[in-house]
C-alpha cells in the first residue's frame, strides 16, 4: 500500500484486522501493509546470521561466547541497514524488494509513535542504550555482575550478551500481544544448537524487558533491568532514567 495516510485510519486497520502499517515519519506515507507472518521472514534472517558465524569458541563454555555473540550482533545491524538501503532503493526505483526491507516497514509497535518507528530501528537503539548501560556499569562499579549463575565481569561477554538480547527483545512481533513469550521460545530455538545454556539465558534476558504492575516476568538481574530501561528509552521516555547506579540495577 502506498499513500497518504489517514492517523485514525491506521489505528482502526491496525486493531481490526490484525494487519499494521508503520508511517515513515519524514513523509507521512506507508510503504505497505505487513502481517503477522512477517515475523517469520525476520526470524529467517537471523537464523541465517547464527547458522554463518562460527560458534566453537563457546560451545563448551558461556563464558568464551563474547566473540560469537559480537559477530552475531554485527551481522544483525548489517542486515538493518541493509533493510534501510533497499527501502530508499525501491522508493526511487521500485521492483521487488528483499526480505532485508521487512526491519523497517515493520511497525514497532501499533501505539504512537510507535508505528513511525520500524523494528529495526527499535532493535539498534534499544541494543545501543543497552550496551552504553551495561558498560557505563561495569566501568563505575555500580553493582555486581553475576547474572543466571555466571560472571560477567569480562567486557567481551558482557557487550556481546546485551548487544544480541537488546536487537532481539522484540523478535516475537508483530503481534504485540503476547510477544514476551513468543520473544523466549524464539531466541532459545535460535542459539540451543549453538549452547543450550546460552540460549536458555538470552531468552530469558530479551523476553523480560517490560516491569509494570501487569506483567508477570519482570526483570530479575542487572542485565535484564538494563535492557529493559533501554527498551522504555528508546521508545522516546526519559533517558535520566538510565543514568549512574540506579537501586533498580
Amino acid at each position: 500500500m502506498a499513500g497518504q495516510v489517514d492517523y485514525k485510519y491506521v489505528v482502526s486497520f491496525i486493531y481490526q484486522d490484525m494487519a499494521y502499517i508503520r508511517i515513515d515519519p519524514l513523509t507521512f506515507y506507508a510503504e505497505e501493509k505487513v502481517t503477522d507472518s512477517v515475523r517469520n521472514e525476520i526470524v529467517s534472517i537471523i537464523q541465517d546470521i547464527i547458522r554463518k558465524t562460527d560458534p566453537s569458541e563457546c560451545k563448551e563454555d558461556i563464558r568464551k561466547c563474547g566473540g560469537f555473540l559480537n559477530r552475531v550482533a554485527d551481522a544483525i545491524v548489517d542486515k538493518v541497514y541493509e533493510g534501510v538501503e533497499e527501502y530508499y532503493r525501491r522508493a526511487v526505483k521500485g521492483g521487488k524488494a528483499k526480505r532485508e526491507i521487512y526491519f523497517v516497514i515493520t511497525p514497532a509497535d501499533t501505539r504512537f509513535p510507535g508505528f513511525v518507528n520500524s523494528l529495526g530501528d527499535h532493535m539498534v537503539t534499544t541494543s545501543a542504550f543497552a550496551v552504553s548501560a551495561a558498560l557505563a556499569y561495569l566501568d563505575n562499579n555500580c553493582g555486581g555482575l553475576t547474572a543466571y549463575g555466571i560472571d560477567f565481569s569480562d567486557r567481551e561477554l558482557l557487550r556481546g550478551f546485551v548487544r544480541v538480547a537488546a536487537l532481539l527483545h522484540d523478535i516475537g512481533k508483530p503481534p504485540p500481544k503476547g510477544h514476551t513469550e513468543r520473544t523466549k521460545e524464539v531466541v532459545y530455538s535460535l542459539f540451543k544448537e549453538v549452547n543450550e545454556d546460552l540460549a536458555k539465558y538470552l531468552s530469558e534476558a530479551s523476553s523480560r524487558h517490560h516491569y509494570g504492575v501487569k506483567y508477570a516476568n519482570k526483570p530479575r538481574n542487572f542485565i535484564e533491568w538494563i535492557i529493559a530501561y533501554a527498551d522504555k528509552a528508546s521508545q522516546g521516555l526519559s533517558w535520566s532514567a538510565m543514568r549512574g547506579c540506579t537501586t533498580a540495577l
